[in-house]
C-alpha cells in the first residue's frame, strides 16, 4: 500500500473480497488505511433478523408476480468482535426458474464506500469481480495466457500481449 501510494499519491483504493475475509483485522487495516471496501459477509441469525422482513416482502411479491424480485437495503451493523459499527448493505431476493421451486438469495455485504453508492450500487461493484475472474480464467485456461517461461521480462511481455490482441480478434470475429 505505502509504495502504491508513493508512486500514485492521488489514486483511490478499493477492495473487494468474499466473505472468507471478514474479519475485524481487515476491516481495522483498510479504515486505519482509507482503503475503500466492499466486502461480502456470511449469513448469521443477526443478519437474517435484519432482512428477514424484506425477505416476506419479497417471497409475496413473488407470489403475485411469479417472477424474480430483489430488493436492496443498508443498515449499520457492529459483530461483537468489530470495533465499531459499519456499513451494511443487503439484497433480499427471491430467484424464479422455471419448473423449480423459487428460491431464496439473501446476500450481504460490508463496505466504506461513499454514499453515493446505494445498496445496489454496492453489490455491482462487488460483483464486478466475478467478471474480471471470468476474463482472468478464460486468458489462462483457454490461450494459455500464464505460459511465461521465457527467461526476459520483454518476451514473457509480448506473448501476453499477443495472446490478448488474438482474444481481441476472436471476439469480433
Amino acid at each position: 500500500v505505502a509504495l502504491v501510494r508513493d508512486r500514485f499519491p492521488e489514486a483511490a483504493l478499493y477492495v473487494r473480497a468474499d466473505s472468507a475475509f471478514a474479519t475485524p483485522e481487515l476491516f481495522d487495516y483498510l479504515d486505519a488505511e482509507a482503503i475503500g471496501y466492499t466486502i461480502a459477509m456470511g449469513s448469521n441469525t443477526k443478519l437474517k433478523d435484519l432482512s428477514d422482513a424484506w425477505m416476506n416482502l419479497v417471497r409475496k411479491m413473488v407470489q403475485i408476480h411469479g417472477k424474480k424480485v430483489t430488493i436492496h437495503r443498508e443498515t449499520t451493523y457492529r459483530a461483537r468482535r468489530w470495533s465499531r459499527p459499519r456499513r451494511l448493505a443487503f439484497k433480499a431476493e427471491v430467484v424464479v426458474e422455471e419448473g423449480k421451486e423459487p428460491r431464496d438469495n439473501a446476500r450481504f455485504v460490508v463496505a466504506s464506500m461513499p454514499g453515493y453508492y446505494g445498496p445496489a450500487g454496492l453489490f455491482e461493484f462487488y460483483y464486478g469481480h466475478s467478471d474480471m475472474e471470468n476474463t482472468i480464467k478464460e486468458l489462462k485456461n483457454d490461450l494459455a495466457m500464464d505460459r511465461t517461461s521465457c527467461s526476459r521480462f520483454e518476451a514473457n511481455q509480448l506473448r501476453v500481449l499477443l495472446t490478448q490482441e488474438y482474444r481481441f480478434l476472436c471476439i469480433r470475429v
